[in-house]
């Protein structure tokens, strides 16, 4: 019985400290976006020439924005989309670390929004979004969405 109760306080020092960690990352400001290095070919290319870049309707060009996520199975599917997207479909692709802090922060980012903890996304660019995909975004990323303005929220495909 000692042991249970050593246990049970341990196992609540560790809920609390993880709750305190949680608060601490909710208080940090919006990330700055930075690239991350793609990996090298994986895929025999499918194409020849120059990688294509996607046009906006002001002309200027960009490449393909996929998130870069601060958690493991997002970081996995962002890298195989990159690689798909950059080796089979030819595409120049940025990968972009700080993007996906939390699985709203894609959606966000993907309204053109400056800020994604802004929640009335007063500054924004939705002509020129800071990525173009979310590859996994939890429900919390989905309900966040809901609270957009409609003409900003991005389209939502669930698999």
């Amino acid at each position: 019985m000692q042991g249970a109760r050593h246990n049970g306080g341990a196992l609540r020092r560790i809920a609390g400290l993880l709750i305190a960690l949680s608060a601490i990352n909710v208080a940090i400001a919006a990330p700055n976006l930075t690239q991350v290095a793609l990996s090298p070919t994986c895929l025999h290319r499918n194409f020849s020439g120059a990688l294509r870049t996607l046009q906006y309707a002001d002309g200027s060009t960009s490449s393909f924005l996929v998130p870069y996520a601060s958690w493991a199975s997002a970081q996995v599917l962002s890298q195989v989309v990159s690689i798909i997207l950059n080796e089979y479909m030819g595409y120049s692709v940025e990968l972009l670390n700080n993007a996906a802090y939390s699985s709203s922060y894609p959606i966000w980012y993907m309204a053109g929004c400056d800020d994604p903890d802004d929640a009335s996304c007063s500054s924004h660019d939705i002509s020129h979004p800071k990525v173009h995909v979310s590859v996994e975004t939890w429900q919390f990323g989905k309900d966040k969405a809901g609270t957009l303005q409609v003409d900003l929220r991005p389209t939502l495909v669930q698999v």
